[in-house]
């Protein structure tokens, strides 16, 4: 299996690589930027649980989205996903994910992609452009940073 495509013409089949000419992100590191952002979400939610106690909590619910939104939106990675030089971004225009892209793709596509034992999740490591359920959902990629 190839990491890299050839850009997609327009009116090309929709079976087109979403890619580019970009590398797709390797499934493993995908997993050790998850580990690192994981960690900070805890950090953050714990914090803000912490002084601001029950609704503290509340607010922790939504820190994912709040925390994917602001970073994909502005550096188009998250700190984890930095860390290892990957990037999301826009299939097709290869742009940076909006705030509404974080929500369809971290509160209802990674809700989806964790039900059934993570497959959704685990569907990245098979496909040829490594996009998981959430990132179809969002039209996203998660792309190693060129």
């Amino acid at each position: 299996m190839s990491d890299r495509v050839e850009e997609a013409t327009p009116g090309a089949s929709a079976n087109v690589n979403p890619l580019g000419n970009r590398k797709k992100a390797d499934f493993g590191v995908r997993i050790l930027a998850f580990i690192i952002d994981a960690l900070c979400l805890a950090l953050a939610s714990g914090i803000v649980a912490f002084f601001l106690g029950t609704v503290g909590v509340v607010l922790s619910f939504f820190m994912p989205v709040l925390y994917n939104g602001y970073f994909y939106q502005k550096y188009s990675s998250t700190p984890g996903k930095k860390f290892f030089h990957l990037e999301v971004i826009k299939v097709g225009s290869g742009a940076k994910p909006t705030y509404m892209d974080a929500f369809l793709r971290d509160a209802v596509g990674k809700t989806l992609s964790a039900m059934i034992f993570f497959i959704g999740y685990i569907m990245a490591a098979f496909r040829e452009d490594g996009q998981a359920l959430h990132d179809l959902i969002a039209k996203t990629v998660v792309v190693q940073k060129s």
